[in-house]
């Protein structure tokens, strides 16, 4: 039985193994006799991630012959962490955005400086150009515990995360891409991806930390004063004069360091308990083609006349940032030089 196989088994635990393992592309089959056992042929990653050879015979009895894979078992703990890593990944085509055709020009004057050079006929095309969104799970912990979910969307052509508020809509009902569409390859792989998003994600990720740390540090304030009124109050009532009647000098100073340790115990489990810790881990990734206008301008340098792309995206309904063929890096200030070209204003002088 592989990915996409219809899977049936009164065993809830026994059908958990079934789909997880086919859908991890394994080779996963019950036991001819009814007998609750699975016979199973892993690739070498899966298998080293459970701990077992590509071959296990999955039992749920320990008392059986092969890989107990029942409840508590060391196994079963391996698949569900693996399970917990996994991102689920979506792709999809949103087809009913509206480009609009007219005051490109307008646009592109607003957008954009030009030295040295002057934009002439613009032919726009439509285009689809892949965008996606990932999800956050920012786990802080203290004295207590808060969860965030923090979506951010990149414009993949530019690597540009787009402004919160201006980019995916939240009611898109996207057309689901196959597998095999040879689209899918348009989008950056996923670990180029979240290399490029991590900053920011970082960035957001500290500023709900810091919110969450003045709250701490408010509530760590009002118990550190508390801990010093109570015991401030155990010393002066120890020194007070019907206890020194009643205690040696001795035991007094032995009761006074008791008091002294304990103070500095609480403070640090206070302390300790007010410390942040923070955890942020992607848990959903949706990767989405959408509609674009690739405009082609005829731009004016001098003498020259050169053919540019630029790329204006329905979000923020405005341009991207032109790429410098000089460094690489995205500007709006546009020169153009002696031989014709359009660099960044660095690369230019």
């Amino acid at each position: 039985m592989r990915a996409g196989a219809q899977i049936a088994c009164a065993n809830p635990l026994m059908r958990f193994w079934m789909e997880f393992l086919a859908d991890r592309h394994a080779v996963v089959e019950p036991a001819p006799d009814g007998s609750e056992t699975l016979a199973t042929l892993l690739d070498s990653d899966l298998a080293r991630q459970l701990g077992t050879s590509e071959d296990p015979q999955l039992v749920f009895d320990a008392r059986r012959e092969g890989v107990f894979a029942g409840l508590g078992s060391d196994l079963l703990d391996k698949a569900l962490a693996v399970t917990e890593a996994t991102i689920p990944i979506g792709y999809g085509v949103i087809d009913d955005i509206h480009l609009r055709g007219k005051h490109l020009d307008r646009d592109l004057a607003r957008d954009f400086t030009f030295t040295r050079c002057s934009p002439g006929a613009l032919d726009p095309v439509s285009i689809l150009i892949p965008v996606s969104r990932i999800g956050f799970r920012l786990s802080m912990v203290g004295d207590e515990t808060r969860e965030r979910l923090l979506t951010m969307d990149i414009l993949e052509t530019s690597r540009r995360i787009l402004p919160a508020g201006r980019g995916l809509p939240d009611d898109i009902d996207p057309v689901p891409l196959p597998e095999d569409d040879p689209r899918r390859s348009e989008f950056l792989p996923a670990k180029d991806l979240l290399t490029a998003i991590e900053a920011s994600a970082i960035e957001r990720a500290e500023a709900e930390a810091r919110a969450f740390q003045q709250t701490l540090q408010h509530r760590l304030a009002l118990d550190l004063a508390r801990l010093e009124d109570y015991y401030s109050e155990l010393i002066r009532a120890l020194e007070s004069d019907r206890r020194r009647q009643t205690l040696t000098p001795q035991e007094q100073a032995a009761k006074r360091k008791a008091i002294e340790e304990d103070f500095h115990r609480q403070v640090e489990d206070v302390r300790q308990r007010a410390a942040l810790r923070a955890e942020l881990r992607p848990f959903a990734l949706q990767r989405l083609l959408v509609p674009a206008c690739r405009v082609r301008v005829m731009m004016r340098i001098g003498t020259h006349r050169r053919p540019t792309d630029f790329l204006w995206t329905p979000f923020e309904r405005r341009f991207e940032p032109y790429a410098c063929p000089g460094c690489s890096q995205f500007t709006t200030h546009l020169e153009g030089t002696r031989d014709g070209r359009l660099l960044c204003p660095t690369c230019a002088a």
